[in-house]
């Protein structure tokens, strides 16, 4: 079962509310160096990967040999990826602005689990600032 790390200290979450938590917009990668849930696990299975600025695993340039072993992402049609189911929870979870993090980590760990997959939290998050 493949373990993925969530590093709270770089955690963009919570949208725009009082429970968010982490600096700049919510992104896969933002301009502060923070980064959603996906884009913390998308960076651990392909280091080189761009993501600034991007919101959604499938607007990323991932090859197709790529998005065939990605949870993340699928390919319907011969040149266009789309958010598999997993994506597609998970940035419920993430952007939900009425939950606190312990919430969203139940509930991520419970998502990665209904897919065979592990999720690890680690390190202590930050107030939300947007500046």
């Amino acid at each position: 079962m493949k373990t993925y790390i969530i590093d709270r200290s770089k955690w963009r979450n919570g949208g725009i509310s009082p429970k968010a938590k982490g600096l700049g917009y919510t992104r896969l990668l933002n301009s502060k160096n923070f980064m959603c849930c996906l884009g913390q696990c998308l960076r651990q299975d392909h280091e080189d990967l761009n993501l600034l600025n991007l919101c959604y695993p499938e607007n990323t340039n991932m090859s197709e040999e790529a998005i065939n072993t990605s949870p993340f992402v699928y390919m319907k049609n011969l040149d266009i990826s789309f958010d598999s189911k997993l994506s597609t929870r998970a940035m419920m979870i993430n952007d939900d602005t009425k939950t606190n993090i312990k919430e969203k980590e139940r509930s991520l760990k419970a998502l990665f689990k209904e897919f065979d997959l592990k999720i690890k939290f680690i390190n202590r998050s930050i107030p939300y600032e947007h500046k």
